[in-house]
């Protein structure tokens, strides 16, 4: 649960500009905690990669990415051999010998 709160977190800061400050100077950025500065910087991946999947469900049309047992990928019924044209295999999975190989 604590994941979920830093994870939306990260987004709310992000989306709010929170995030990097184009004010500081490096001299700023020295006075910094240096794990304070690790702080920032994970809130700032976890934003990008909430980001980033939210853009990839959004280009796909899926509602969620799933869990650890949900497959990505294609559908193979819609993959067309190009030796004997059949649908649902790949070429190197070709198992019709009488197909013409050219």
């Amino acid at each position: 649960m604590v994941f979920l709160a830093s994870v939306l977190e990260s987004l709310e800061s992000l989306v709010a500009g929170k995030i990097g400050n184009t004010n500081l100077t490096k001299e700023d950025y020295d006075q910094i905690d240096p794990e304070e500065m690790e702080l920032i910087d994970i809130r700032w991946c976890m934003a990008s990669v909430v980001r980033r999947a939210h853009r990839f469900m959004e280009i796909t049309g899926r509602k969620s990415i799933g869990g650890p047992s949900t497959k990505l990928g294609f559908d193979k019924s819609k993959v067309a051999c190009f030796k004997c044209k059949q649908k649902g295999h790949f070429k190197r999975e070709c198992q019709n010998a009488y197909a013409d190989d050219s």
